[in-house]
């Protein structure tokens, strides 16, 4: 009975304090109910606007302590819409078709951030437009500001919980046109005709010698089917990159080898017969191993991979292979001959094709180039030199072969990764992915450039030092030729009689010639 006469003698109290003053309001912000419509947001197409409402139930009553229905005054609620990554996608309160973007403020949590903030009274609605092709979280914020007209709810004064958080994870997806299914094939084709011409320079007689002495050939294929893809594993967690950044990463070294191989080969003075076999047999296991990895990385990155969509642009190079391969060993006039007067030239006028419009079509890679991708593509190219190098030298190869086994190691066929990976994974994670191979086609060359770098320098300081020592040679060929004069000569004391009539006295001098 008391206790309930102290409850009673408590909600007095409480409407006695809470309602004396006209503009003083009871309102405590969870008590309402918050609808963002739609409730999840579809993937959204680059250059793509989508609609937000936020819908609150307090604007039509207001279920509080004494059930009093009112709507909220102005400034009451304030809403803030965070992006984590502004590249991706931009909230604005207009409509970008018809207006500018607004500037919006920079968060603390990292350069990607930005923040759009309004006041519920003035708008209700927002738009979220795709800018480039990514995955992005947008945070919705509602806070409940605290001023001198509002009484928030006793029991949430100290309280953090003033604030109510909704996430969604919005997908900027490619609005495909005719050029990028151009760029993928081009790419495909260019892969293709690489290893084409690879398979035109292989001449059976050596692969049947390296066959017969496998040991170089076995230790470059258990280095790039079987340690470089655990090793690339490892690079993405210690990096800690994006899932489908390390995915694509990983299917980058699952599938090594290609034409510029055997090219980096040949400016490296490496062996040749060598360099075509391992070749020959990437592309025969490559499907294979590719396809293990894939399922492997699928399971440990939970992504889903359709295996059968790698198959399908994997194989034209593996057709391209043996078809050079069997036309060398059938026809090798005309193998010389289409290297000389098609593959060549028709490789040159792709490159710049690819370059041009591959730099245009893909553009958005620009904006996931960071330490992080850097690191790792330095890491898996210059690693792949030293691993091969280092079980080269292990297993005691000779030098030649062990330049081979090296640059076979660190050079893996990006061209065909681009297109198997948006092919076999869903959009946006396959273009995502093929960030990495794409970025990977630049920095391929890297060692080799390096390499030449390198090489001038150690010729400069080798013509310096001989310079330097000619000079030398020459001034002490000089000094003691000189010396050698000298020695064969005397200083001999004459008398040189010099008459001078000085009062008439004859003075006689003595001087020492030559």
């Amino acid at each position: 009975m008391w206790s309930e006469t102290y409850y009673q003698m408590l909600i007095l109290f409480g409407k006695f304090i809470f309602t004396f003053g006209e503009q003083k309001v009871l309102f405590d912000i969870h008590s309402c109910k918050f609808v963002v419509t739609p409730q999840t947001v579809p993937s959204l197409q680059e250059g793509n606007n989508t609609k937000l409402t936020i819908n609150c139930s307090c604007f039509i009553s207001n279920p509080s302590l004494f059930r009093k229905t009112f709507t909220p005054p102005k400034g009451v609620i304030s809403i803030s819409i965070y992006t984590y990554n502004k590249h991706v996608i931009l909230p604005s309160l207009k409509n970008y078709r018809s207006h500018h973007p607004e500037k919006l403020k920079a968060c603390q949590i990292s350069q990607w951030c930005s923040i759009l903030s309004f006041d519920y009274h003035d708008q209700t609605f927002f738009f979220i437009h795709a800018n480039q092709v990514g995955v992005a979280s947008i945070v919705i914020e509602i806070k409940q500001r605290k001023n001198s007209q509002i009484i928030v709810h006793p029991f949430n004064i100290d309280s953090p919980k003033d604030i109510l958080k909704r996430q969604f994870v919005v997908k900027v997806i490619r609005n495909y046109k005719l050029f990028h299914s151009v760029f993928d094939y081009s790419a495909t084709f260019i892969a293709s005709l690489t290893v084409f011409s690879v398979g035109c320079c292989t001449d059976i007689t050596f692969i049947k010698l390296n066959i017969a002495n496998p040991k170089a050939v076995l230790i470059s294929l258990f280095c790039q089917h079987l340690l470089m893809p655990l090793i690339t594993m490892a690079i993405g967690a210690m990096l800690r990159l994006p899932t489908q950044l390390a995915y694509g990463l990983c299917a980058m070294s699952a599938i090594p080898g290609g034409g510029l191989a055997h090219l980096i080969v040949v400016l490296i003075q490496g062996d040749r017969s060598l360099s075509t076999t391992i070749s020959l047999l990437n592309s025969i296991l490559g499907v294979l191993f590719l396809s293990l990895w894939l399922v492997v990385f699928s399971w440990m990155y939970e992504m889903t991979t359709r295996i059968e969509y790698i198959v399908i642009w994997v194989a034209p190079g593996v057709f391209a292979h043996a078809s050079g391969f069997f036309l060398r060993k059938f026809q090798p006039e005309i193998a010389q001959a289409i290297l000389t007067w098609f593959s060549r030239p028709i490789l040159l006028l792709s490159a710049i094709l690819l370059i041009t419009l591959g730099v245009y079509v893909n553009h958005y890679a620009f904006h996931y180039i960071d330490y992080q991708v850097v690191s790792a593509l330095c890491l898996i190219i210059f690693g792949g030199y030293c691993i091969g190098g280092i079980a080269g030298f292990i297993f005691k190869e000779s030098t030649v072969s062990l330049k081979t086994i090296a640059a076979e190691n660190s050079v893996f066929n990006c061209l065909l990764v681009i297109p198997a990976l948006r092919g076999a994974l869903l959009e946006p994670d396959g273009d995502l992915a093929a960030t990495i191979p794409l970025w990977g086609v630049f920095f391929t060359p890297a060692p080799i450039i390096l390499y030449f770098i390198v090489h001038k320098i150690k010729l400069w300081s080798i013509q310096f030092v001989e310079r330097r020592k000619r000079k030398q040679s020459q001034h002490f060929s000089i000094v003691s030729s000189l010396a050698k004069m000298a020695e064969g000569m005397s200083a001999v004391p004459a008398p040189v009689s010099i008459n001078t009539s000085v009062q008439n006295v004859s003075v006689t001098d003595r001087t020492t010639s030559l």
